[in-house]
């Protein structure tokens, strides 16, 4: 029930940030994927900003199993590749990020440089992620496509897979003043403990809980190209 809350809270961040007004220069804060909580100078539509389909805890949960049986269309053999590209380079800022916040843990770095570090994530991130979005705009699946095991199984978390990194990253850098929108730079900045309870969820348990699954999707349909 605790990351339920956590998750409907930090969609009501992006709605409210995510309409802010594009009037400076800086960092590509997400918006548009609203499941995770995220931040956008640049401002998209709330309407494109939709949590995860199901709990946090639901989605870790084994669901369908996937085999290497299972047969996928044309459309999702080029949704796995692009995939693999985006899990790729989001799993690298994953990595940076689990290394920062174990730095910040331990007392290696202070609070404010954990901030800086994970703003400078911030927008290579969101660019994964809104260039992820543009792809599925231009590449729309059918609705068999979207019952297909590989997808339902595995491939559809892709979406939120960019959301925990982006949300966290949007929620560590909360009150940091380097940040161009003003709402946010002048915010309150989380407590310890809410950054703590937020890499919990989002990172060590929905994204790394989530990982091996879109992974183990994205691999039985490459290997059918």
């Amino acid at each position: 029930m605790k990351k339920y809350i956590t998750v409907v809270l930090l969609i009501c961040v992006a709605l409210l940030i995510g309409c802010s007004k594009e009037n400076k220069e800086g960092p590509p804060v997400a918006a548009n994927g609203g499941g995770a909580g995220s931040v956008q100078a640049g401002g998209t539509s709330p309407e494109q900003d939709k949590g995860p389909d199901k709990k946090a805890d639901e989605q870790n949960q084994p669901g369908i199993a996937l085999n290497e049986s299972m047969k996928a269309s044309e459309a999702l053999l080029n949704l796995a590749e692009k995939e693999k590209e985006t899990l790729s380079q989001l799993d690298a800022i994953a990595r940076d990020i689990e290394v920062i916040y174990g730095d910040w843990n331990s007392g290696r770095i202070n609070r404010q440089q954990f901030s800086d570090r994970c703003l400078e994530k911030l927008a290579p991130a969101n660019r994964l992620k809104n260039d992820f979005n543009n792809f599925l705009s231009n590449n729309p699946l059918t609705d068999q496509d979207k019952e297909n095991p590989l997808y339902d199984g595995g491939l559809k978390l892709m979406k939120d897979m960019n959301l925990y990194i982006c949300g966290f990253l949007s929620e560590s850098i909360k009150g940091n003043h380097n940040f161009p929108v003003k709402e946010w730079a002048n915010a309150a900045p989380n407590t310890d403990e809410r950054v703590r309870s937020l890499y919990t969820s989002l990172i060590a348990e929905n994204y790394r809980g989530q990982y091996m699954r879109i992974n183990e999707a994205i691999s039985i349909c490459l290997a059918q190209k």
